[in-house]
């Protein structure tokens, strides 16, 4: 795929379709054209050379569970309900990004991670917006490759194991068709797509079952686990790819925004992180983990026709993604959102001003905030700031 192919004429609405891809994991560094032990990923690459690309980009906490609910909710970890590794069911009185999107007409599917919330709870999507859902509704069951079942909406849609050995009917291959099928099932409409894959997803990590990608990257000057990183992130780059494609057979690439970022697969202060200061570009991680090596993740934003090419320093953080969508779809903005919009990075709007604050909860509680070029983090109760 190389150009866009225009709007789709049938289109009953002159909303833009939302996608927002988050990858499980994955560093800045890796989509590095100067990164080492980097993956072959020409549909990433594709997004970042059409796109914009932010280097200045954070996640909402260095846990999995928190991160994500900042994502979804557009809150930072002082307000959000979810604030650390331990998964809570988000609440009815929780404002998504898929039911602020609603309130303007929109269609949403959620496929992939969820991690806020579990069978009989209020959190699961459908009761926070999503119109479908397949995937994993914990973090625990969603990092098994070989899971026995996926979530669809509220019923298990269960794996036997001589499925799993197809890669055409495996967990994988499935959460493909179920992402292209929100596409496909809503293109003559507004839709938002939340696309969140195990991929290539937290240390320690083991190789895909029955992926030929690992034959790929078989150099044995590579650590086993970067061969089996690199194989999982070239997988994530042809999950990427198949949307891409999709998009461009059903005349879509011009109506659709996607946002594409990672979230951390674990909290990186634990034991067996990827925190590596390759990994984090020789910026400073661990300890109260949120150093700017913890939080940085990846933002790209693709709009062919709406949004140049180049990159930005702009500071943005997770928390920010549902107030920029909501201000692309015309839809209001909860007063329970933490963020602003950046939509500034690529209009002549002038921007606001930035502040940024997290909390990290757990043994060893700790604090962090940025204002304009200055951060300040407290490790522990009692310690210095630094």
């Amino acid at each position: 795929i190389h150009a866009a192919s225009g709007s789709r004429p049938s289109r009953r609405t002159e909303l833009p379709n939302v996608i927002l891809i988050v990858a499980d994991d994955l560093r800045p560094a890796e989509l590095d054209p100067d990164y080492a032990r980097r993956a072959e990923t020409p549909h990433l690459d594709r997004l970042k050379r059409e796109g914009l690309q932010f280097t200045n980009a954070y996640a909402g906490s260095p846990a999995a569970a928190a991160a994500r609910a900042s994502l979804v909710t557009g809150q930072h970890t002082g307000r959000s309900r979810v604030r650390s590794a331990i998964q809570e069911p988000l609440a009815p009185l929780d404002i998504t990004l898929a039911e602020v999107l609603r309130s303007a007409g929109y269609r949403s599917g959620m496929v992939g991670q969820w991690g806020l919330g579990w069978e009989g709870t209020t959190g699961i999507p459908t009761s926070q917006g999503f119109n479908e859902f397949l995937g994993a509704l914990d973090l625990v069951h969603g990092a098994d490759d070989r899971t026995g079942f996926l979530w669809r909406n509220q019923a298990p849609f269960e794996f036997s194991t001589a499925r799993q050995a197809r890669r055409s009917d495996s967990p994988l291959a499935w959460l493909q068709r179920g992402a292209t099928n929100v596409i496909r099932i809503n293109e003559d409409a507004a839709f938002f797509l939340m696309f969140a894959p195990h991929l290539p997803g937290a240390h320690p990590l083991q190789p895909y079952p029955g992926d030929p990608l690992t034959e790929r990257y078989a150099d044995p000057t590579w650590t086993a686990g970067e061969r089996v990183r690199a194989a999982r992130t070239a997988r994530l780059d042809q999950l990427v790819g198949a949307l891409l494609a999709d998009l461009h057979l059903r005349r879509l690439t011009n109506d659709t925004l996607i946002l594409f970022t990672s979230v951390p697969g674990h909290d990186v202060t634990g034991k067996g992180t990827t925190n590596s200061p390759t990994l984090t570009g020789g910026l400073r991680s661990g300890g109260s983990g949120l150093y700017e090596g913890d939080l940085r993740v990846p933002l790209i934003a693709w709009w062919p026709g709406r949004i140049r090419p180049g990159t930005t320093n702009l500071p943005v953080a997770a928390w920010d993604i549902l107030p920029t969508v909501a201000e692309v779809a015309g839809a209001p903005i909860p007063a329970t959102a933490s963020g602003r919009s950046f939509q500034c990075a690529w209009t002549d709007k002038e921007g606001l001003g930035f502040e940024f604050y997290w909390e990290r909860h757990g043994p060893n509680s700790a604090q962090a905030g940025r204002i304009d070029r200055w951060k300040g983090v407290l490790p522990g109760l009692g310690q210095e700031l630094e």
